[in-house]
């Protein structure tokens, strides 16, 4: 999947848990990624405010 979204300028998270807890509507979620010159993956941290 990485060699089809990247070209694209596109991203996606893997293995988010929890996220059954959060509710149907009004949370937002911050992810921050790291940037790596021709990497196709990297450790993210994402929060969700409620």
């Amino acid at each position: 999947m990485h060699h089809t979204t990247l070209p694209a300028g596109l991203w996606h998270l893997e293995g988010l848990v929890n996220l059954h807890e959060l509710p149907p509507r009004g949370a937002v979620l911050f992810a921050g990624a790291l940037t790596l010159v021709e990497g196709s993956g990297a450790p993210a941290r994402v929060l969700a405010v409620v």
